[in-house]
């Protein structure tokens, strides 16, 4: 069974975009469930509430994988309690979590290797999170 997919999002439509589309490049994002919480806008950001709706938008069109479960707050909770909420709650649910950010390209491999490093350690109490992360050139 592949782990859940948490992406977290706000205002940035093109790069969210980008993510997801690189998410489902990888085979294993039909056999996924993704979570996406997007966080609300800034009351002070004058035009930040029409690109926080934009990015829901496109949050309502989402294709590719098992399932799509959205989340979107009424107001700005920023960026650690969103992830710390969303985060909790999918681990509850799930016990694990692959965890990205609205601005992050996953190799077309990366899913696998997420999923693959999770069985792996699953049962080693030494080892608390798996990163993967390379330097685009």
């Amino acid at each position: 069974m592949n782990t859940a997919i948490i992406v977290f999002a706000f205002n940035r439509l093109e790069a969210f975009k980008n993510t997801i589309n690189s998410l489902l490049q990888n085979t294993e994002s039909a056999d996924s469930d993704l979570f996406v919480f997007v966080d609300g806008p800034r009351k002070q950001k004058v035009g930040e509430a029409d690109k926080v709706a934009a990015v829901q938008e496109y949050v309502r069109q989402i294709k590719g994988f098992k399932s799509v479960t959205y989340t979107f707050a009424e107001v700005n909770n920023g960026l650690g309690p969103s992830i710390i909420k969303g985060v909790t709650q999918v681990i509850n649910q799930y016990g694990s979590a692959i965890v990205l950010e609205d601005d992050l390209l996953a190799a077309d491999n990366f899913l696998e290797f997420m999923n693959d490093c999770l069985d792996f350690y699953e049962k080693n109490d030494k080892i608390w999170s798996i990163g993967g992360m390379s330097f685009a050139l």
